[in-house]
């Protein structure tokens, strides 16, 4: 690669010390130099700060910026306005980049002009300090040089799961900048997907490479697998909008994101038994059985391929909040359980 553009690599930082190390050393040991590696720090209460800082002092690439408690969608909007690299890409901390992953992004992006380069990742679940593999998405689309182009491969892409996340891309700042779009902060879930979707809906240069670059690690108390108060009514908001931004897709589309949210809110509903989240659990309960969004979603969804979505599709159509308990309760049992085994 004769040009050396730089990329700024931006990751939000919040109470991940046991990991960051690991995903700090994937991000310095790229094989493409030319970063800049912004650690926003979303005022963690652990010792994420002092690891923060003795990265700044090993590598001059690492810059800190220390902000207030707001949340992942805040951190990585504070991490965009401070980026001046020509490319941008993000980085979860407790996940894991190739050492290739720059390189190979950047050179598409840079060859083929690209506004986005979306790559294939590894799903790796950390449990009693093992890291197991657990799956795979991967699929290929050529450059594109129009919208027209993308959109015969926008159902793959949702199958494949290379429409909502933000870590398995590169992405352009100047076409960020060009349509407005940041991180929409209202949201603690679902708002990657938003940001994604505006992007894609503006898009005309794009292309999805299966190179397995990422590897996403799930752990039972990240902040993705934590219940909150308005989750299910920030995941229900994030459908609904995400519906309006693919008006005139393929139907293939709308009935996937339909059968999703469907799946989202039964593993709500299932978390909702976890001890710690029982004084949320009434109100949500009955906030879930009434609500018309998830109620036509689960009508509507009467060809899916996973036996779970049916089962939640047929709980949740019932508008029952007795229903949804007993299914909540055995979903959370039965989870309990397949976890024990795997342990």
């Amino acid at each position: 690669m004769n040009r050396q553009p730089l990329v700024s690599v931006i990751v939000p930082v919040y109470n991940v010390e046991r990991f960051l190390d690991r995903c700090m050393s994937s991000i310095t040991c790229q094989t493409y130099r030319n970063m800049e590696i912004i650690l926003i720090d979303d005022e963690s209460t652990d010792g994420s700060l002092r690891v923060c800082d003795e990265w700044q002092r090993k590598d001059a690439r690492v810059r800190v910026i220390h902000k207030s408690n707001g949340g992942v969608a805040s951190a990585r909007n504070a991490g965009l306005d401070a980026a001046a690299g020509e490319y941008i890409a993000f980085v979860d901390p407790d996940d894991i980049a190739e050492p290739h992953m720059m390189q190979t992004m950047l050179g598409l992006a840079t060859s083929r002009n690209c506004q986005m380069v979306v790559c294939g990742n590894r799903n790796v679940r950390y449990a009693k300090g093992v890291y197991r593999e657990t799956g795979r998405h991967a699929m290929t689309m050529p450059a594109t040089t129009s919208h027209e182009q993308i959109r015969p491969h926008l159902f793959d892409m949702m199958r494949q799961y290379y429409l909502n996340p933000v870590w398995n891309k590169l992405y352009e700042r100047s076409f960020i900048e060009r349509n407005h779009v940041r991180f929409d902060e209202t949201f603690h879930v679902g708002e990657d997907q938003l940001f994604n979707l505006t992007l894609i809906v503006a898009a005309d240069r794009m292309a999805c490479i299966p190179d397995l670059l990422y590897r996403y690690v799930s752990r039972a108390y990240s902040l993705c697998n934590t219940l909150s108060r308005d989750r299910f009514r920030n995941r229900r908001i994030a459908y609904e909008e995400t519906l309006r931004l693919i008006g005139g897709w393929d139907d293939r589309c709308v009935n996937m994101l339909g059968d999703l949210f469907v799946y989202q809110t039964g593993v709500i509903v299932g978390r909702l038994y976890d001890p710690a989240n029982m004084q949320m659990r009434h109100a949500m309960i009955a906030e879930i059985a009434r609500d018309k969004t998830v109620y036509d979603a689960a009508r509507r969804c009467r060809n899916a391929m996973d036996p779970v979505t049916v089962l939640t599709a047929w709980a949740l159509s019932l508008h029952s909040p007795v229903v949804l308990s007993l299914y909540g309760r055995c979903r959370w049992t039965l989870q309990r359980a397949i976890e024990w085994a795997r342990s």
